[in-house]
């Protein structure tokens, strides 16, 4: 539905021009929510965790990297 689409096109673009910036200015309230969300404790992810343990499928095996 367009409305959809709308909102889809719109977030990616939104997150292709926020992707970019070192800075963002925030109001009064706007810094106290991102202070209270911040400050919350790290949730526990076992499946991220389990996933890190494995080793990478993008890593060269060192018996296979060439001699110099």
């Amino acid at each position: 539905d367009r409305s959809s689409f709308l909102l889809s096109q719109g977030r990616l673009a939104a997150q292709r021009v926020l992707a970019d910036r070192e800075q963002f200015v925030l109001d009064a309230d706007a810094q106290q929510e991102w202070e209270r969300i911040n400050s919350r404790p790290a949730r526990s992810l076992p499946g991220l965790a389990r996933l890190l343990e494995r080793p990478s499928p993008f890593a060269t095996p060192v018996a296979d990297q060439p001699q110099e």
